[in-house]
């Protein structure tokens, strides 16, 4: 009996601390392997942690692990341009998540190609980030002008408010598009109106029909 205890209790302390590798979203995952890419032009391989998805308070650090090494290394967020796992990229951004002021400095999952002139970017959340404990998908922007943090949201006023005049004079360098936008045409128009009347997958569309053709533009 007494080395039966003995054993249970070893096993205990050996697991202690043991986490499964898991991605759950950009902003909560263990053990990960991916390449960070940091802000002074260099990268580091490991295993990569980020616990920011249940507690967000603009966390100083992330941990990456070296396996050749055995050195767990932390890394100051703001050191971090983005990481990728496997061939998506995830940007750390400061996002209102709820139109309330309040920024939170997260990962967010880049939509566009690498040197699109605007991109799009996802924000996953789980653990019960709606009332019926859903998860759910946020999106945001960064403009031709934006910092390299910024990222607004879709929904801000700062975009839906007018919309058509906003759009147009931001993107202006390319007359046709900002000609499109300005004359609501069908396609290149997102009008002041609730989810309900115009969808977000709508919105996704028309932000994605707008980069893509700000891209090609000449």
């Amino acid at each position: 009996m007494k080395y039966f205890l003995t054993c249970v209790l070893s096993c205990v302390f050996i697991c202690v601390g043991c986490v499964s590798s898991y991605f759950k979203t950009p902003n909560d995952l263990a053990k990960e392997h991916a390449t960070v890419y940091l802000n002074d032009g260099t990268k580091k391989e490991g295993e990569l942690t980020i616990q920011l998805e249940t507690q967000f308070t603009n966390e100083n650090s992330v941990t990456l692990f070296n396996k050749e090494t055995k050195q767990t290394e932390k890394i100051p967020m703001r050191a971090i341009d983005h990481y990728q796992v496997k061939d998506n990229y995830y940007f750390l951004k400061e996002i209102d998540m709820d139109l309330n002021g309040v920024s939170h400095l997260l990962f967010v999952k880049r939509l566009t190609g690498e040197n699109s002139r605007m991109q799009l970017y996802e924000l996953q959340q789980r653990y019960k980030s709606t009332e019926t404990g859903e998860d759910r998908k946020l999106y945001f922007v960064s403009l031709p002008t934006s910092g390299p943090y910024e990222a607004i949201n879709i929904y801000s006023k700062q975009l839906t408010r007018d919309f058509e005049y906003k759009m147009s004079e931001i993107l202006k360098d390319c007359s046709s598009l900002a000609d499109k936008i300005k004359t609501k045409t069908k396609g290149y128009y997102i009008p002041s109106a609730p989810s309900l009347v115009f969808p977000e997958s709508k919105r996704i569309e028309v932000y994605k029909r707008i980069i893509e053709e700000y891209n090609n533009c000449k």
